[in-house]
């Protein structure tokens, strides 16, 4: 299985992960264009999510990344609530 690059954060009582499953990631760029304030591209030309990225204390964030998600032709994008 290939590497995951995931970013979690806490406010309150709720906790959004988002990761990028590397295997299945084609590169093509989709999530960056949808989310570029969490997505980027990592050294091997896959997406990862940008350092310092906190879905939970903007709310435009967080649809972003779902958007991102629901749109990611390789279904490379996990976003987990708890």
């Amino acid at each position: 299985m290939g590497k995951t690059n995931e970013k979690q954060q806490n406010f309150t009582d709720k906790k959004i992960t988002v990761k990028v499953n590397k295997g299945s990631c084609i590169g093509c760029g989709s999530c960056i264009g949808i989310a570029p304030e969490v997505f980027e591209f990592d050294e091997d030309g896959k997406s990862s999510v940008k350092s310092g990225v906190n879905p939970i204390e903007n709310q435009h964030i967080a649809n972003a990344a779902k958007k991102a998600k629901e749109m990611c032709p390789a279904n490379a994008i996990d976003i987990i609530e708890s």
